[in-house]
């Protein structure tokens, strides 16, 4: 499909009766936002320049998807969040990096961008690494192993007061 848009995606069942259709679309270009606390920051932590550049912001195919910030173990299927048109109602809550490098791109290049917000200011690499990858090195192994050891353990759980059904119990 060429870059471009809006387009209307429909996604359709062999029944005909069900259809779901997603509008204004746009293809181009997807970046990845990831990394600590300064890829986190945001248009209107910025200051005053930053609110400045919120409050014109009216860029319609400039588009940010920010992943909640919802710790969890293991992988997930699905996120509550939606991706956010770049608008004067929108942008202060965009990664300050993440804009500016955004569009900078749909300037450059002349197509839609697509930013995929994940960061999470004061997160350990470890945490963005696979399971299966941290426990093929050696340097890594023994503290994922430790780890849990521990999350699995009652009495550590017993330290943060009731989580009734947080562990699975045998049986």
């Amino acid at each position: 499909m060429p870059a471009g848009g809006p387009y209307t995606l429909q996604v359709r069942t062999p029944e005909p009766s069900e259809c779901a259709a997603a509008t204004d679309v746009w293809v181009g270009e997807v970046w990845v936002c990831s990394g600590q606390s300064n890829m986190e920051w945001t248009l209107t932590n910025v200051g005053a320049q930053g609110e400045q550049e919120a409050a014109e912001a009216r860029l319609a195919r400039l588009r940010m998807f920010t992943v909640p910030r919802l710790a969890l173990a293991g992988r997930q299927a699905d996120v509550q969040a939606a991706w956010q048109v770049c608008a004067p109602e929108t942008a202060g809550a965009f990664s300050a990096v993440g804009y500016y490098f955004g569009r900078k791109l749909q300037e450059t290049l002349g197509v839609a961008v697509g930013m995929l917000n994940t960061s999470w200011g004061g997160t350990r690499i470890e945490t963005w690494i696979s399971r299966e990858t941290l426990v093929e090195q050696p340097d890594t192994r023994l503290e994922v192993e430790r780890y849990e050891a521990t999350v699995h353990s009652l009495r550590h759980w017993d330290t943060y007061g009731p989580f009734e059904g947080a562990i699975p119990t045998p049986g």
